[in-house]
Order: structure tokens, then sequence, then C-alpha cells
């Protein structure tokens, strides 16, 4: 009942945030004929990154609603993969190829694939390409994974002094 509570709650912030995607999307296609102009290569890598990105982020959120709904419906069993000293406390999401939203996200996940592509054509050995590299190396999908959180490992200790 928890989890269901969580996921509800999350699931409400990921339509939040897909309308904030959505807007990005929308306000990059406004300063586009800007970024023609723009002479610095490191700017118009920025946007490009950017520009993937977004849509790339818009597929994952969509798959991160569907992902809890699904988990909701037909919550996986805990296994306690840590251990029977480190028992789950907690669950984190992680990205995977496997997607579950199909022709939904289709149409945005290609142009991202595309865009993340150009990038690493168009600016080959910089920090933007590894990045591209990196989003399209994670894939669109989510999945969540047991987890174990130790409070002691956040215990700071202060020294004597």
């Amino acid at each position: 009942d928890e989890f269901a509570k969580d996921a509800m709650e999350n699931q409400q912030k990921a339509v939040a945030l897909l309308r904030y995607f959505t807007d990005c999307e929308k306000r990059l296609d406004e300063i586009r004929p800007l970024r023609a102009k723009e002479e610095s290569q490191r700017w118009r890598a920025d946007f490009d990154i950017m520009e993937a990105q977004i849509l790339a982020y818009k597929v994952r959120i969509q798959e991160y609603g569907t992902y809890l709904a699904e988990f909701m419906k037909q919550p996986k069993l805990i296994k306690n993969i840590h251990g029977p000293t480190k028992k789950t406390t907690h669950w984190d999401i992680n990205t995977r190829k496997e997607m579950l939203t199909g022709d939904k996200t289709q149409e945005d996940m290609e142009r991202s694939i595309t865009l993340l592509k150009q990038v690493i054509y168009d600016h080959p050995g910089t920090p933007w390409a590894a990045r591209a590299q990196w989003e399209l190396n994670r894939g669109f999908g989510v999945e969540l994974h047991e987890a174990f959180y130790d409070p002691r490992r956040n215990t700071i200790k202060v020294p004597n002094l």
C-alpha cells in the first residue's frame, strides 16, 4: 500500500516533468534559428545535445510512468539479493533497453537516437559526443531493482580536536 501511494505520487511528478520537457522542446524549436547563426561550435554542440536529451528524457519519463503502473499491477517479489543481513529497504531505478510504451514513444525515441548520433558525428572527440554515446548506451526503458540502504553510511564522525 505504501509503495502504491508513493508510486502514484511519482506518476504525478512524471506527468509534470513530461509537460516541462514538452515546453523545453517548444522553446528550443523557437530558438533554432539562433543556433543556425551561432559561430561557436561549443554553443552549437550544447544546443544539439540538449535537443537530443530532452527527447530522450520525454521517452524515459513516459516509460517510468508506464513501468510504475505495471509494477503496481504485478509487483516483483522481494528476494533480498544483498543477503540476510542486508534486507531490501527500497527500489532503485535504472535504465534498460527493453521498453513498455511501444508506438506511444517510438517517434520521439527514433528522433532522439538520430540527434544523438548526429552529435557524435558533428562533434567527435568532445564531451558532447561522449555524453551522446552514454545516452545511447543506457537505453530508453526503465526498471526497478532491489536496493539496500545502510543508514550508517551517512554517519559522519567528527574528530575530537
